[in-house]
């Protein structure tokens, strides 16, 4: 009989880990296990991204929504719900589910449990976010297994917890197929077509994300840099403040927000480079998607970043805590051009070490485990 798994998730974007489980959960179903993924959300939302992009896929997806918080009346419902359903184990992504499934004993659960860590944003003290994310680290001890996407973030963990067997690197992975590439909307052609190199940056736009300080960067040498230009695709709570500091500083012709776009990917070909001044990163699915797409990346030493880019001659890291560096970076591409090194040695190592087809095969090793020993 085939493996059923339920994947836990209240997503907001279709961002790096909504991307991941939409890989895994495809390639699974390829291997021969039967995912489903629940996708939570409060009650009248419509449709999330998640959700619609699943559909679109064909990747089976139940949508269940519900009272925010620690709302443990629905999670038990879901873990009734899930055993009735014939489901013979749960992996949940992000602290949400980590806590609502993983603060019931395993003899209450009834079914192992699974927890990905797509990373922590190391939330400011004192705000709900910091609570979850401590609530998060102190139930982890109780699910079967936590798997890391990056070997740097057993330092987020109790040390007791990341040296033992119960904790489990697996590298993110994405489909090895290119998506094709689509054309340019007219009016963000023309603004490209007035720059001489253009830089793309993805992701939610957060503190974390640090795109804040790119454009702090462009703003304080606008002239040295005028013949750059950035798009920032992605939205999120620091929209507005950008927005802000992007007209205080006069930057509309260098600096565009081109809002939450699912056919990110797609846009990568157009551009010189791909930059990535986050603060803090798992493993980024952006970072493979320009691999896969031969694009030259630059990026600070965050997360999984070192031993993803280590070995590829056309990535650049830098160091997160060197402002000047982006500034001197962006100064070189401003008078030289992007130096794209060989952009076919990434792809090459993409394939090796970071296709959708090795990550479910990881998981699917976990999955046997857990299950063997349940018997």
């Amino acid at each position: 009989m085939a493996l059923r798994v339920l994947h836990l998730i209240d997503s907001g974007g279709l961002y790096g880990a909504e991307r991941m489980l939409l890989a895994l959960a495809d390639e699974q179903a390829r291997q021969g296990v039967v995912p489903l993924i629940l996708s939570a959300g409060e009650h009248g939302v419509q449709e999330k991204p998640l959700e619609a992009e699943a559909r679109r896929l064909g990747v089976p997806v139940t949508v269940w929504r519900m009272r925010p918080g620690l709302n443990l009346h629905q999670a038990w419902k879901i873990l009734r719900w899930a055993r009735e359903q014939g489901f013979q184990l749960l992996h949940s992504h992000g602290y949400k589910f980590n806590v609502l499934a993983g603060i019931w004993p395993r003899a209450i659960r009834r079914l192992p449990l699974v927890c990905t860590l797509h990373g922590y944003v190391r939330a400011p003290r004192w705000t709900r976010s910091a609570l979850y994310e401590s609530v998060d680290r102190a139930l982890l001890r109780r699910v079967d297994r936590v798997v890391i996407v990056n070997q740097r973030m057993r330092a987020d963990l109790p040390p007791s917890l990341a040296a033992s067997a119960h904790c489990t690197f697996i590298a993110n992975g994405i489909p090895s197929e290119t998506p094709p590439v689509i054309p340019l909307p007219d009016d963000l052609a023309a603004w490209q077509r007035s720059h001489r190199v253009n830089l793309i940056a993805v992701g939610r736009l957060s503190p974390e994300k640090g795109f804040d300080r790119l454009v702090r960067i462009i703003g304080r040498h606008r002239h040295a840099l005028s013949g750059i230009g950035l798009l920032i695709v992605g939205d999120g709570p620091q929209r507005s403040e950008l927005e802000r500091a992007i007209a205080e500083k006069d930057l509309s012709d260098m600096v565009r927000l081109g809002g939450y776009r699912e056919d990110a990917a797609a846009l990568l070909p157009h551009f010189d480079a791909l930059v990535m001044p986050s603060l803090t990163e798992g493993l980024p699915i952006t970072v493979l998607e320009a691999l896969r797409a031969r694009l030259p990346i630059f990026a600070n030493a965050v997360g999984g970043l070192p031993a993803v880019l280590k070995a590829v001659p056309s990535a650049r890291l830098l160091s997160v805590t060197d402002e000047s560096a982006w500034a001197e970076l962006l100064l070189d591409i401003a008078g030289t051009g992007v130096e794209a090194g060989d952009t076919a040695i990434g792809a090459a190592h993409f394939a090796a070490h970071y296709s959708a087809s090795r990550m479910a095969a990881g998981y699917s090793c976990v999955y046997a485990d857990l299950l063997d020993a349940s018997v």
